[in-house]
């Protein structure tokens, strides 16, 4: 990455489809460097390994998902605290597979199968 231009840069970081909204990747002209402040932005569409090929540098980034995260995201109205939201989330979860669990072993019991 050092050896691209400050415009080959911009150019690397506006390679993002989703630059006009949130990018993954940013350019500082301080520091004349491409930092990636929001991982999660990135759709892994690979325009940016294009991009890079493209600029004579393949190979310059390896962009790969994490197979061991899940990032997400709980907004809330304000009418609760959105600890409470997950709180209740897991809650609500939790029953669910509880039903599930309990379905599962009605099902072996009736059947005689060895599911569980």
């Amino acid at each position: 990455m050092d050896e691209l231009t400050e415009e080959q840069k911009q150019d690397f970081v506006n390679s993002n489809p989703h630059t006009a909204t949130r990018n993954a990747f940013k350019y500082d002209p301080a520091t004349r460097q491409v930092t990636v402040p929001e991982p999660e932005a990135y759709a892994f569409d690979e325009e940016v390994i294009k991009k890079a090929a493209e600029l004579g540098k393949p190979g310059l980034v390896d962009i790969k998902q994490r197979q061991d995260t899940f990032i997400f995201r709980v907004e809330g109205t304000g009418a609760l605290p959105v600890k409470e939201i997950l709180w209740q989330s897991i809650e609500i979860l939790e029953e669910k597979l509880s039903t599930i669990q309990d379905k599962m072993r009605d099902w072996d019991a009736k059947t005689g199968g060895g599911m569980l």
